[in-house]
């Protein structure tokens, strides 16, 4: 009986911390003074699941007019991206429900007949269209981020701009990142405005949210001061609530309503006209961006609102649900394991208890990040596999640790320690990944969290149960400290060490190269990037830890040779 009530009570302590795991980082939290209003205009891209430009399915009509419906009270206008595929029924739905519409037309390369006959299409409708509804269309925008896409030359591109021109009343503009205007001052001379992406996220050097307001500031007296005259419209603003970090710049859904609610702030007080971007997360943009190029919706994929526009916002309003599903895991363990529980050392009986909920807690956390990164077959099959082998692995390191409790205090089986070294692998590789892909690739913390508290849970439950650090440690490892751990316990640190530098080194874009041109200004820079990440840190820290069980096994065979 006493040892119920103290398992009882453990568990129940357990379940409390959990419950503190989840509810903490996802307390409401403010995110700023309200936006009080409708936000100005939005980038509508009705795309569904299943749809995409890539595979050219497109949004029918009900659909575009149900997509507008939802906006109406949250956005008084929207900017779309192309005057065809489907998308030429805007103007007239958006005049019917008292929608302002920046129109746009989509161009291209045109260096083969089928992008000159694109840009062609794209232009004459977007004409039409400027003509046929001038109540909704109120301004025109020719052409989005071709000079960055290298797509057209200037001069090309000009002529585009003065065929629409010369054929609409409404104002007409060109869109791209503020440094391709000032790269391209003969562009601006032929709009009537400048529509400039200010994107503190997508910056060579990244900008963090609390930040972005001086940086909307800075951005737009630059551009103002280049062109003087211009009236400037901010075309793209946003901020991903998912995906990879970029230095200071962390996805999130407060630091998403912090930074609208700054853009709102900022534009008011210095009366700059804006557009956000954009109305709906785009899952088709998954293959082209990765998980955070396709989470910039004020709106998710079910068109639902990620955060209130006025008061306090959670990170995540759904924490109770998980919460009580890590809880039912570690309950789940307990009962299957609850005669080795019932027996033996206490002690080793409440740490079984604790590693139980600590990996049920962290598997959620995995399982609740890679479902939110499932765009495809193939983007869902990979985190199940790999979800597949942590719960095993994280039900084999329980059960080891309650055999221990039960007095039956044999090494790790051959199974754990084989998991554990495919998954070392496999975090070496994502790893390697993320670091040839500082823009674009998730960073595999939840994962390697998994992973590492399996490993020093156990050692540190051996270590509980009588063995030396170092033998709970070396225990571990499936290699008995021979090739395999030698070579793991260089190229984990290695991995690493690779991490930082690349997280530093994603700064080389074109335009930190031309603000800073030596090596002698980059280097400072780039040892900035490598440590202000704090998810490329922490995928740092867990391959430095997922090392000390090969150091050890290493360590341990070369003196049992010294003796």
């Amino acid at each position: 009986m006493k040892r119920i009530v103290t398992l009882s009570i453990g568990f129940l302590i357990f379940a409390e911390l959990a419950v503190l795991a989840f509810s903490f980082p996802n307390r409401p939290r403010d995110a700023g003074p309200g936006v009080s209003g409708q936000v100005a205009s939005v980038s509508f891209a009705p795309y569904r699941d299943g749809q995409s430009p890539l595979t050219q399915v497109f949004p029918t009509r009900d659909q575009i007019e149900e997509d507008l419906t939802r906006l109406k009270g949250i956005a008084r206008g929207v900017r779309t991206y192309t005057s065809r595929e489907g998308m030429e029924v805007v103007p007239l739905l958006a005049e019917k429900l008292g929608f302002k519409v920046i129109q746009s037309a989509w161009i291209t390369s045109d260096t083969t007949e089928k992008g000159r006959d694109t840009n062609e299409a794209e232009t004459d409708s977007l004409i039409q269209l400027a003509n046929e509804y001038p109540d909704s269309v109120e301004r025109v925008i020719v052409g989005n981020e071709v000079l960055l896409r290298r797509d057209l030359p200037p001069d090309r591109l000009i002529e585009y701009i003065r065929k629409v021109k010369a054929r609409v009343k409404q104002p007409v503009s060109y869109a791209d990142v503020w440094a391709f205007w000032l790269k391209n001052p003969q562009v601006a001379a032929e709009v009537d405005f400048i529509t400039i992406h200010i994107l503190p996220y997508w910056e060579d050097e990244p900008v963090g949210v609390d930040r972005v307001g001086a940086h909307f500031e800075m951005i737009h007296r630059m551009v103002s001061e280049a062109f003087p005259g211009k009236p400037i419209l901010i075309g793209e603003a946003g901020w991903p609530t998912q995906g990879r970090s970029r230095g200071p710049a962390a996805p999130g859904v407060v630091n998403a309503a912090k930074h609208l609610r700054t853009l709102v702030e900022t534009s008011i007080k210095n009366g700059f006209d804006y557009n956000l971007v954009e109305a709906f997360d785009q899952g088709w943009k998954y293959e082209l961006e990765g998980t955070v190029g396709a989470k910039w919706g004020l709106l998710d994929q079910d068109r639902a609102l990620k955060y209130p526009l006025m008061g306090e916002v959670p990170e995540d309003a759904g924490w109770m649900g998980k919460a009580i599903a890590a809880i039912a895991l570690a309950l789940a363990m307990v009962l299957v394991l609850r005669r080795d529980l019932m027996s033996g050392r206490a002690v080793l009986a409440v740490g079984s208890l604790a590693l139980a909920q600590l990996l049920s807690v962290l598997f959620v956390g995995f399982a609740s990040a890679s479902h939110g990164a499932a765009f495809t077959f193939w983007t869902s099959l990979a985190p199940i596999l790999a979800g597949s082998g942590l719960a095993v692995l994280c039900f084999g390191c329980v059960r080891q640790s309650a055999a221990w409790a039960a007095g039956r205090l044999e090494a790790p089986s051959q199974g754990i320690r084989n998991w554990m070294a495919v998954f070392t692998v496999y975090a070496i590789v994502l790893a390697i990944a993320v670091s040839s892909n500082g823009r674009y690739r998730d960073i595999p913390v939840p994962l390697l969290s998994v992973l590492a508290a399996s490993v020093l849970g156990l050692a540190f439950l051996a270590r509980l149960a009588g063995a030396e650090w170092r033998n709970a440690l070396a225990g571990l490892t499936a290699f008995d400290g021979g090739r395999g751990d030698r070579v793991l316990a260089l190229a984990l640190p290695l991995a690493a060490l690779d991490s930082l530098v690349g997280e530093g080194f994603a700064l080389l874009g074109e335009d930190f190269t031309r603000m800073h041109p030596s090596l002698a200004d980059q280097v400072p820079f780039i040892l900035k990037g490598m440590v202000s990440n704090s998810e490329v840190l922490a995928l740092a820290g867990l391959l430095l830890l997922l090392a000390l069980p090969h150091i050890a096994a290493v360590l341990k065979r070369k003196s049992s040779f010294a003796r």
